[in-house]
């Protein structure tokens, strides 16, 4: 913690006791949301129209369009995603994540340590207004609420189980390498998926507990699986060449999240754009296409940010220089449309 946030929060606490982050693990079922995960599609795969106000969906780089093999086409979220299924991963790995940053801002933690007092009141007018609707779950609940409302922005986003699962079933995937396994959310829709090898790789210590017990959970309910993820640079780990059928990731985007200060992350010892390019995302796109067998298939979630575009660069050297099929831009959209996330995907 910075010796500025440090001073915040001895103001912040002087008289006052701090009750422990409060963590969702307490109020999750994951049995519940597991037997979501693997009995119900949340998701649709669909042809869409485009919506008129474009504003929220110029996540992908001019020139490019919202086009797979010809057809703008999208996974579609339905509402009941994120409390069905997909806050089944914060089960496992919120912890990590509530000590990850956003480039230039606190943690969610930190952010929790220092602004107590703010948070407490607005949970209590958030548990208030529940209570009226019937709605009786603890302060704690509202609590949590409340550092993601009014932190608005600090979060490290998590990718979607659901969507994982949707993606996995149409791709036909049995066989995947996630080079950047992140908050785990990929392995758990892997599962869901019923894909039947699924191996992970990410360098963030932080995650290494979260790891074991989410394989474990998933080995007690198909022991036949076989996963693993392992706490290593992506660039230095071993792997077969053309023994996957699938590779879908979403990589670091460059400075734009930090999961820990560990110098195996992507951005130690590279801190401009150019030297995290060349020296670590080409070779980590090429070491990932080498993986891949022939015919398979190459899917990546990313976006430009406002810190750094990168996408058009990815989709030259993955086209270009590893001669990948490009097949278009899936998008993940919600029922309104109300955004658009680009899936980017070739054929090996």
């Amino acid at each position: 913690m910075a010796a500025s946030t440090q001073l915040v929060r001895d103001k912040v606490t002087a008289g006052m006791e701090i009750p422990p982050f409060p963590y969702k693990r307490e109020f999750i079922d994951p049995e519940e949301l597991w037997k979501n995960a693997v009995s119900l599609d949340l998701v649709r795969v669909e042809v869409i129209t485009l919506p008129k106000d474009m504003n929220s969906w110029r996540s992908i780089p001019r020139g490019f369009e919202w086009k797979f093999q010809g057809e703008t086409v999208a996974f579609v979220t339905t509402e009941p995603c994120y409390s069905m299924v997909n806050k089944l991963v914060d089960y496992f790995s919120e912890e990590a994540r509530m000590h990850a940053s956003r480039k230039d801002r606190m943690s969610p933690y930190d952010y929790y340590m220092t602004h107590y007092p703010e948070i407490l009141t607005q949970a209590q007018q958030y548990q208030s207004v529940a209570r009226t609707k019937g709605d009786d779950r603890p302060l704690k609940h509202w609590l949590r609420e409340a550092v993601y409302l009014n932190g608005k922005g600090l979060e490290c986003t998590t990718f979607k189980i659901a969507v994982t699962k949707a993606l996995f079933r149409y791709f036909g995937s049995k066989v995947v390498l996630d080079p950047s396994a992140g908050w785990g959310d990929r392995c758990l829709g892997a599962a869901a998926a019923g894909v039947t090898i699924y191996h992970g790789v990410d360098p963030n210590p932080r995650l290494r507990k979260a790891y074991d017990e989410m394989i474990g959970f998933i080995h007690a309910h198909n022991p036949e699986l076989q996963y693993s993820i392992v706490s290593e640079d992506f660039l230095k780990v071993e792997l077969t060449p053309g023994s996957y059928d699938t590779i879908f990731t979403s990589p670091p985007f460059f400075d734009f999240e930090i999961y820990s200060d560990d110098p195996k992350q992507s951005v130690h010892g590279r801190g401009t754009i150019d030297k995290w390019t060349n020296e670590f995302f080409y070779p980590y796109l090429r070491k990932a296409w080498d993986a891949l067998a022939t015919g398979g298939y190459f899917i990546i979630y990313m976006s430009d940010t406002k810190a750094g575009k990168y996408a058009s660069n990815m989709h030259q050297f993955v086209t270009k220089d590893l001669k990948g099929n490009f097949l278009g831009i899936i998008a993940l959209t919600d029922e309104e449309k109300s955004y658009g996330y680009p899936i980017w995907c070739w054929r090996k």
